[in-house]
């Protein structure tokens, strides 16, 4: 197998056990337990004005956010689409509320774009508003469009304070629970636990990376450290395989990829997941790894890397998220040695889908808090 590029973050193994060793923070050992204790005092600061009456604006339609502790993926994505599916299975509009990462330039970012490809190729587009003032985006959203909205799904709500809110969803990784780090920039929570306290609903992801005895730990340990007792358990599965042929969408069968040779490639916060599931899609025939830092811009230096890996390890297919392939898809088709694909990838309840459901579609029939 060719090397693997190091991410700047590294990846969750797992012992004997089941239970994930989490990696060190960006600045480990004794300066880092000190800058995390700063970082904490900066973050009770900054949010101690959200405390006082007044700070926190109120929408004309309920909020229900998504979202969690730590730095990068737990699964935001899929459940934010899991919350528009289910609102709208109760008879709601809901519209998707996001900062989005991409600055400056004209276009969208690069989480937008994913909620639009993936809610087009349903037959079903959702209203997506993304900039950093969240709460002027879904006004001007209304004003243009009164009816266009009942509701709003908040995509990494959770310390968005100044936005009121009927529910808070906050998600824990069972692979890198947030109840085993602590605070940036020692470890990788950006928020620290005593936030589970806010939730009105966690719901623990990634049970398919643990043992079943771990996913039990890490409920017991939300509890012990003030959240609800969990009311969901999750796993993130692929549903299918998707390519681009011609500009359009193509579905293909996850079976398209058992005995090629594949490269697995992705920038995102938690990539073990993902090339677990690449792994295990393709039968063992994984030639080529490439992981880059959550977010990166797939420059042109970074596209070039990526064509090589694949040519020469004589790839047949090339594997990447459906986030990377927004920036991805302006890369001319003629310079893919092989077709490119992109998991869809969906979530699948162990336990406490209706439960959820029921509590993000009562929420948007009364008010926010």
């Amino acid at each position: 197998m060719s090397p693997r590029p190091i991410s700047d973050r590294a990846t969750v193994s797992l012992g004997e056990t089941g239970a994930p060793r989490c990696p060190p923070g960006p600045v480990p050992g004794v300066l880092g337990r000190g800058l995390s204790k700063l970082y904490g005092l900066g973050l009770r600061l900054d949010q101690a004005k959200y405390d006082k009456a007044g700070n926190v604006e109120r929408l004309p339609i309920p909020v229900v956010s998504v979202g969690n502790l730590t730095v990068g993926g737990t699964g935001k994505t899929p459940t934010v689409a899991w919350c528009v599916r289910a609102l709208r299975a109760g008879g709601r509009k809901p519209l998707i509320a996001m900062r989005g990462y991409r600055k400056g330039g004209s276009r969208e970012s690069d989480e937008a774009a994913e909620y639009r490809r993936v809610f087009e190729r349903e037959g079903a587009p959702v209203p997506i508003v993304a900039q950093a003032d969240r709460a002027a985006g879904v006004r001007a959203f209304l004003e243009r469009d009164p009816r266009g909205a009942d509701c709003v799904v908040l995509d990494d709500g959770l310390q968005h304070r100044r936005l009121s809110r009927a529910l808070d969803v906050v998600l824990v990784d069972c692979a890198r629970p947030a109840t085993r780090d602590r605070l940036l920039p020692g470890g990788w929570l950006r928020l620290p636990t005593s936030w589970l306290a806010r939730a009105d609903a966690v719901v623990l992801t990634h049970a398919e990376l643990v043992a079943p005895a771990f996913v039990d730990q890490v409920a017991r340990e939300v509890v012990a450290a003030g959240g609800p007792s969990p009311i969901a358990v999750c796993r993130h599965v692929w549903a299918g395989l998707v390519t681009e042929q011609y500009g359009e969408d193509l579905e293909v069968d996850i079976e398209d990829l058992r005995g090629r040779r594949v490269v697995a490639c992705c920038a995102i916060g938690s990539p073990d997941g993902f090339l677990r599931a690449v792994r295990k899609a393709a039968g063992g025939s994984v030639v080529g790894e490439m992981v880059l830092p959550d977010h990166d811009p797939f420059e042109a230096r970074a596209v070039s890397r990526l064509i090589e890996l694949a040519m020469g390890s004589r790839a047949d297919r090339i594997v990447v998220t459906e986030k990377d392939w927004s920036k991805l898809r302006g890369v001319e088709a003629g310079r893919w040695p092989c077709a490119v694909v992109r998991p869809k990838l969906t979530m699948r309840f162990d336990t406490g889908e209706a439960e959820l459901a029921g509590m993000v579609v009562a929420a948007t029939r009364g008010g926010g808090r």
